[in-house]
């Protein structure tokens, strides 16, 4: 068990105290090898963890109402075969099938639902939320539920002749991802104030009030990878790594709407469109990333051909994943009908209306993929030389850069102009663009000087200088109205690290 204390320095007595989250994991491991002749190898992995832990956030000013119960259940099996053809060639062969499924329920519910089940054994546990300055109370535990099965293929082939090491292979996967999100369907409070709502006190009125729907999306994606590589030692002490990879992932950039909405509306039965034309959707059909080609480069050259020098260096240009859960919100903001209301009127923000009727008096807020949306990316430079000083300390020196580009960031489409105040696309509120334009990089050096165990003891000194820098669009730049890029050090800047 955990235990977690709420302490709003007796502001709010009632809600302080110590609470506990009984937590259990249990994991579990089976195995089979057999040999299947002398060049011939095969194996059976299945590996499971289940896990519960409750009220996980309580503590502070957060109180248990208003936390949630958080696990992780998830599954693997993999089955695999290793073949020596040769002394000069192996293939390895692996297959893999992978469940996991993230839960986020309501506090001490234990709950479990399929994605997109928002039945009244679901809404009965959410309550309004209360946010106070030094408490908060209720929710619906943020509850989420997302379920994953991954399907593996992937084969490696290496292969030996003469000083060259060649190896290629591909990596292919199909991943069904289903996702949900209950919002806050009764609503959510802001007070100014750490005492309860007095009508007849102006100064306790509900400062903020918001309010969302369930939401529920299906992203089905593909992702491939393929590479080609060459160890190569044209003399004794100098080696050359050579490779090339191709990275593909479909699916990922919401290429379809049509058919992410179409999933929608055979689950929920609504929400299957768009409730206004959406411009920004024009060029979507071009959507996705298809040029990600990663060349590699790098050598490794002892001059002296003793063990004592060791200079080595490298290049890499290499894609990372687009995140499918960050670009599920271009579907679901229809179905969430989301409503911020600025000095609500209390206990019916609403003035009266009902909640579609106050909806379809507004602009919404709505978010977009930009049709241009691509897969991060970085290039990487490293540069080092090690050498031994005595038979038991050596010094090492390496230099590394990092370029990281294409990162996702969001920026509003739609700000009001500066001096009309009226927005580009009156129809709707705020229009939140998710693009690739994110980028840092990233640059460090270090020293470092080993001693290696002996005359019983041994030592190691490190000192690294690093600086990274971030280069994006923000909308709090001096002198500027809008969203403007700005380059400033980044949270990752480190300048001096001694160990």
């Amino acid at each position: 068990s955990q235990f977690l204390t709420v302490n709003t320095l007796g502001v709010w007595p009632q809600y302080d105290g110590t609470y506990e989250s009984k937590q259990k994991r249990w994991t579990y491991l089976a195995r089979i090898d057999h040999k299947i002749n002398e060049g011939q190898t095969a194996f059976f992995r299945w590996a499971a963890e289940d896990e519960y832990r409750p009220i996980i956030t309580t503590g502070g000013r957060t109180h248990s109402t208003a936390s949630f119960d958080f696990a992780v259940p998830r599954s693997s099996a993999v089955a695999g075969h290793t073949w020596v053809k040769s002394q000069q060639s192996i293939n390895d062969f692996r297959i893999q099938y992978a469940f996991a499924k993230f839960k986020v329920a309501p506090p001490n519910s234990n709950g479990d639902w399929e994605p997109g089940d928002f039945g009244t054994d679901r809404l009965s546990l959410c309550t309004p939320i209360f946010t106070y300055p030094s408490l908060t109370l209720g929710g619906c535990g943020n509850s989420q539920m997302g379920p994953e099965k991954r399907f593996q293929i992937r084969d490696d082939f290496s292969h030996i002749r003469g000083r060259h090491a060649f190896k290629a292979g591909f990596d292919g996967s199909m991943v069904n991802f289903q996702f949900d999100n209950m919002g806050s369907p009764l609503g959510s409070w802001t007070f100014p104030r750490d005492v309860p709502y007095n009508a007849a006190d102006p100064t306790t009125y509900p400062t903020q009030y918001t309010n969302s729907l369930p939401t529920y999306g299906d992203t089905p994606i593909k992702v491939l990878g393929l590479y080609v590589q060459d160890d190569w030692t044209p003399t004794d002490g100098l080696t050359f790594n050579i490779g090339l990879r191709y990275d593909r992932q479909f699916g990922s950039y919401n290429e379809d709407i049509a058919d992410l909405l179409s999933r929608v509306e055979d689950k929920l039965g609504r929400d299957g469109a768009f409730p206004l034309p959406i411009p920004f959707h024009q060029g979507s059909d071009a959507r996705g990333d298809k040029n990600n080609w990663g060349p590699r480069i790098g050598f490794a050259w002892d001059p002296g051909r003793n063990g004592k020098t060791n200079i080595r260096g490298g290049y890499g240009l290499f894609y990372d994943n687009v995140r499918t859960l960050l670009n599920g919100a271009e579907i679901t903001w229809p179905q969430s009908k989301t409503i911020v209301i600025s000095r609500p009127t209390f206990p019916d923000p609403f003035g009266g209306k009902s909640r579609d009727q106050f909806v379809s008096t507004a602009p919404p807020n709505i978010t977009v993929n930009a049709n241009d949306f691509q897969s991060p990316y970085a290039h990487q430079f490293n540069l080092g030389v090690s050498r031994t000083l005595t038979t038991d300390v050596a010094l090492t020196l390496d230099a590394t850069m990092a370029i990281r580009k294409a990162d996702r960031e969001t920026v509003d489409l739609n700000l009001p102009g500066q001096t009309s105040r009226v927005r580009p696309y009156p129809q709707f509120a705020r229009v939140t663009n998710a693009q690739s334009t994110f980028d840092n990089t990233f640059n460090a050096v270090l020293v470092k000087i080993e001693k290696r165990m002996s005359h019983n003891y041994q030592v190691l000194v490190s000192y690294t200088y690093s600086e990274a820098k971030d280069d994006g669009f923000t909308s709090a730049a001096a002198g500027a109205y809008g969203f403007t890029k700005v380059e400033r050090y980044g949270t990752a800047d480190r300048r001096h690290r001694l160990v």
